[in-house]
């Protein structure tokens, strides 16, 4: 609902410019630069993961709540009604941040407190990362199948956001009741609590976080560029897709290719859910240290391989072929957007599943995700503008690619126990 409703809402509704439009979602990659690993490192230094995915998700009902109802507070069209919109629209993006990372943690935690599966950690990891795409393709089919309901979705926002966030409150509280926590042992240094860095100020925090953002271990570098691959070319088709299909079906009609878009996500979105059902039974039964990264491969190759089709079934012939061929070969990149959303944390749960900093380089994969959203948002434009908007998708498919590769060198077996105070990775 966030990626569907805040730019029409902005636009249309608060009739504010597009420079307001660049602003509100430059604050999506910029608090994910900070929030993810910040959050990361502080629940690694007070040992809890709960008390985060809690916080996070009242912040973020709190925050949705009130960008729906800015009109509301503040008077139709008013500046005050935009204020109130971009600052909540940025307190629900680093909240959502919060909750995001959290949970990943909660789940990999979890995944990592079974003796019995100590020796299974790359599938069982691997697995429980799964279920979580699963589930997360499962909220956005029935986050677009709610959307669908209503005829005027943005003049019902507070309704949509409303029962978005109970949703929201009442997941996550099942969550943190449901699943048992064993609280990480607070490391000392000099005899002080590390957390007493956090609590007492935040030096501690961002000196660690300098030192792994700009050095990172090498087998989380690994990770980090197949991770950095698969957004740059998420990125280079996914904000640009529904322009695509007005200029190549539709002579330029601007709400046809709305439709169309919205159609072949939803088609993903299908996908994404079988896929992440199928691959649960499937990790669950495979064994092999090199079988995950293999897989990691193998279910990011369809990315390549949809986008090289897509642009070939424009770019070879005058008359573009049906309109559903396109949708379909955009729905069956689902099988990548499952393994982007498995595999990283997956890997690094597998590596540094019993590391004191986990939380943080868990954060760290959030970077990867940063750096090429800002870098598509700066040069797309110009690419698109000196080739022509079908060539991104050729530029989408080499990115791919380049993830693929990274991917089958981006697992390696788990780290041993780190020592009692913090190690050199």
């Amino acid at each position: 609902m966030e990626y569907s409703h805040t730019t029409p809402f902005f636009n249309t509704e608060l009739n504010t410019s597009t420079t307001v439009g660049i602003l509100v979602w430059c604050a999506g990659p910029i608090t994910g630069f900070f929030a993810q690993p910040a959050i990361g490192a502080m629940s690694d230094r007070l040992g809890r993961r709960k008390p985060f995915v809690m916080a996070g998700a009242v912040l973020t009902a709190a925050a949705s709540v009130t960008f729906s109802l800015a009109e509301t507070i503040a008077g139709e069209q008013s500046v005050g009604a935009v204020i109130i919109a971009m600052i909540s629209f940025w307190v629900m993006d680093i909240s959502i941040n919060i909750v995001m990372v959290t949970l990943r943690l909660l789940i990999s935690d979890a995944a990592a407190s079974s003796p019995e599966l100590q020796q299974q950690q790359q599938q069982t990891q691997a697995t429980a990362q799964t279920i979580a795409s699963l589930f997360q393709g499962a909220g956005q089919v029935t986050g677009m199948l709610i959307n669908s309901l209503f005829s005027d979705p943005l003049g019902r926002l507070w309704v949509l956001y409303t029962i978005a966030s109970c949703c929201l409150l009442v997941t996550c509280a099942v969550a943190v009741f449901a699943v048992h926590e064993t609280p990480h042992r607070i490391q000392t240094v000099g005899g002080k609590p590390l957390c007493s860095r956090v609590v007492g100020g935040a030096r501690g925090v961002i000196s660690v976080l300098w030192t792994e953002v700009c050095r990172p271990p090498f087998r989380m570098l690994r990770i980090l560029l197949a991770q950095f691959f698969t957004w740059l070319a998420w990125f280079s088709i996914t904000i640009i897709l529904t322009t695509w299909f007005a200029e190549s079906f539709f002579a330029g009609n601007g709400d046809k290719g709305d439709s169309a878009g919205s159609m072949a996500f939803l088609y993903q979105a299908v996908v994404q859910l079988v896929s992440s059902l199928l691959l649960t039974i499937c990790l669950a039964r495979i064994t092999g240290r090199r079988t995950v990264p293999f897989v990691w491969a193998l279910t990011l190759a369809p990315l390549s391989a949809c986008c090289t089709a897509m642009f070939a079934t424009v770019q070879a012939s005058r008359d573009p072929p049906p309109v559903w061929v396109a949708q379909l070969l955009w729905g069956l990149t689902g099988v990548a957007t499952a393994s982007t959303n498995i595999f990283p944390f997956a890997a690094v749960g597998n590596i540094y599943h019993d590391h004191h900093d986990k939380g943080l380089l868990m954060g760290l994969l959030n970077v990867s995700i940063v750096l090429p959203q800002l870098l598509d948002t700066l040069a797309l434009g110009p690419f698109q503008k000196a080739v022509g908007i079908n060539w991104c998708l050729l530029l989408a498919a080499c990115f791919g690619a380049g993830a693929c590769v990274f991917s089958l060198f981006a697992s390696a077996p788990a780290a041993p126990p780190p020592s009692n105070g913090p190690t050199k990775l």
